[in-house]
């Protein structure tokens, strides 16, 4: 029997170790609880079910009775939440506990995975590590809007420095639709993001490095496209 691993197999391995990882801690406390592990995702769940029973609108005619109150959260987030309980029989509770160690392993591994594709496998390999044991990791095991756009955030940083590295456009065009779906899920993410790929390049620019930074351009025109 061959059982021979080959190189590309051992990387597979180590990029998803964290990731799995932090989805095993994750899943401790969802199988062992009944409910989510956030308090503020009963807020997010009344949202889903508003726009599933009104569709989209910019006013919550149901809390803050009997005036209502202008939405000022973005909903991206409440669209994937109420998608995802209708697959349980409009059950948000039990949709969002389902989410909560899928959302932990796609912000761990799509960190790692941008770290291994800027700083290589070894350095992604620890960082992994290093993320589950910080003290925010806490905040990726919930089933919030911050969970989701931190994975936009890594994917997104990852995709536009493929966009410098291999002088692809389309990279930045996709970076910058990334950069929009972070921004209607947690603007705040999307704002430090921006500012990050803002510093990225300036730094680039200071440092002389030579890559094609006119792709920064691509990143409105890929959040237009999204939009």
């Amino acid at each position: 029997m061959d059982i021979s691993i080959n190189s590309n197999q051992i990387r597979r391995i180590l990029l998803f170790t964290s990731a799995i990882l932090a989805l095993v801690i994750t899943l401790v406390p969802t199988l062992k609880y009944q409910l989510p592990l956030s308090w503020d995702i009963y807020y997010h769940i009344h949202m889903s079910k508003l726009y599933f029973h009104h569709g989209f609108t910019l006013w919550d005619s149901i809390t803050y009775a009997p005036f209502g109150r202008p939405i000022y959260y973005p909903p991206f987030f409440h669209f994937l939440l109420g998608s995802v309980s209708q697959l349980f029989q409009g059950d948000s509770l039990l949709a969002a506990r389902i989410l909560q160690p899928f959302l932990a392993f796609g912000v761990v591994f799509s960190f790692t995975y941008m770290v291994y594709r800027i700083y290589g496998l070894s350095v992604s390999f620890i960082s992994g590590f290093l993320i589950i044991l910080s003290l925010p990791f806490h905040r990726f095991m919930l089933p919030i809007p911050e969970s989701l756009s931190l994975i936009f955030f890594s994917i997104s940083i990852c995709v536009y420095y493929l966009s410098l590295e291999n002088n692809k456009p389309k990279y930045g065009i996709i970076a910058g639709i990334l950069v929009g779906m972070a921004f209607l899920t947690h603007p705040s993410t999307a704002l430090v993001l921006f500012l990050v790929l803002v510093l990225y390049n300036i730094m680039l620019k200071i440092f002389g490095k030579d890559y094609h930074l006119l792709h920064f351009l691509f990143l409105p025109y890929g959040g237009c496209l999204f939009y």
